[in-house]
């Protein structure tokens, strides 16, 4: 089975003398999942906080999803920020059944959120593709400034 992403899983070293990068880890299929799964692919994604590259496996082609029926999700960060308390007090409507307060709160933080904090998924995955292209440049030719600023 073939693969997206970066030619090597797994590399060591910290100079560009002393860099070392093998193909170690693989996915292996027989011909019973091959068709069970005819679209399966791997891409190699980005690594970091270890040696090896992680292998994401995906059995089905990617598909759209409506965003609008995504559930609400309460982020964790949002306890972080200073203002997130006060302004749960000042959009919280006492006055209404539950069921519309929450609604009318959804809406308002999920604005909040993209003011204050952005899109931190988008970021996320600028921040990747840019990792996953300086580990590719690397491997094409190491210098101690792409091992530098891999390591940021």
């Amino acid at each position: 089975m073939g693969f997206a992403g970066q030619s090597f899983t797994w590399s060591r070293g910290l100079t560009p003398s002393t860099l070392i990068s093998k193909r170690l880890d693989r996915f292996l299929m027989n011909l019973e999942v091959c068709i069970k799964w005819p679209n399966a692919s791997v891409r190699h994604l980005p690594k970091f906080g270890s040696d090896h590259t992680p292998l994401l496996l995906s059995l089905e082609p990617k598909c759209r999803y409506d965003k609008s029926r995504r559930p609400f999700r309460f982020e964790i960060a949002w306890l972080t920020h200073p203002d997130f308390l006060e302004f749960i007090h000042q959009n919280w409507k006492r006055d209404c059944p539950a069921n519309i307060a929450l609604a009318a709160l959804k809406d308002k933080l999920l604005d909040w959120n993209r003011k204050c904090f952005g899109n931190i998924h988008e970021k996320k995955t600028l921040l990747l593709a840019e990792l996953d292209k300086t580990q590719m440049e690397i491997k094409k030719g190491p210098t101690s400034e792409l091992i530098a600023r891999e390591e940021q």
